[in-house]
This record gives C-alpha cells, sequence and structure tokens, in this order.
C-alpha cells in the first residue's frame, strides 16, 4: 500500500462518528444496516460488509432549441 494511499485512510478514520442507517426497506433486503461517507456507500448484512465507490453523474446537456 502507497504511503498517501496509507495517509489517507488514516485521515478518513480520525473523522467519526459514522451515521448507520438501519435498513426498513430502503436498500437490499439482505443489508441490514448501510452508511454514506465521501462518496462511498457501504452495506453490513450477516455475513460480509460492501463498500461501493459512488461516482458522480453529470446532467445530459439541454438541446439548444426545443423542436415542436
Amino acid at each position: 500500500m502507497a504511503a498517501t494511499e496509507t495517509n489517507s485512510i488514516l485521515n478518513n478514520r480520525t473523522r467519526l462518528p459514522i451515521l448507520f442507517i438501519k435498513n426498513q426497506g430502503q436498500e437490499d433486503e439482505r443489508a441490514y444496516f448501510s452508511t454514506h461517507v465521501q462518496g462511498r456507500k457501504g452495506f453490513f448484512s450477516s455475513d460480509r460488509i460492501t463498500l461501493v465507490e459512488l461516482e458522480q453523474v453529470g446532467l445530459p446537456s439541454a438541446p439548444d432549441k426545443i423542436l415542436d
């Protein structure tokens, strides 16, 4: 692991508390809790932790003219 990556992980660990959200149907039924931190989403189930890197999606560019 690179030194910059290690520093980034250590810096992120100091930004607690992390909010854990109980899954009440808003996520996949296998997840008991979820969390969202700095562009990443985590899901916690009985047998695993799943981390997802989120990517921003830009809005489509609007046409110059609206055709009738």
